[in-house]
């Protein structure tokens, strides 16, 4: 029944360091609803895609130093923890855009 349902928990976010200008965000847990929302912060992400009751992948804005990462459904909301933390950076290393054939591209209007 509704009532005995768990809220929901976020157990990791990837990836940690994302790009100041918003990226895509892989969030992994546990209770997340097909009308999950995420913020980032104080905003909201944008394209949530509930995967399963476990995955959820979303666009986190655009932002500056760490931001909570939450999941609200009707049930409550993910508490915060450090699992549940991204830190913006202007230039994030690794990312996969920065390998393909538009290197310069992606830098430099970024």
């Amino acid at each position: 029944s509704m009532v005995d349902r768990a809220g929901p928990a976020v157990n990791l976010v990837g990836p940690t360091n994302v790009a100041s200008a918003g990226e895509k965000i892989v969030i992994s847990g546990s209770g997340f609803t097909k009308d999950s929302t995420v913020t980032v912060g104080k905003k909201a992400a944008a394209q949530v895609e509930v995967l399963s009751d476990n995955y959820i992948v979303a666009k986190a804005p655009s932002g500056t130093g760490k931001a909570l990462v939450t999941v609200h459904t009707p049930y409550g909301d993910s508490r915060g923890s450090k699992a549940a933390t991204v830190s913006y950076l202007a230039h994030p290393g690794g990312c996969i855009d920065y390998l393909g054939g538009n290197i310069t591209t992606k830098l430099f209007l970024g």
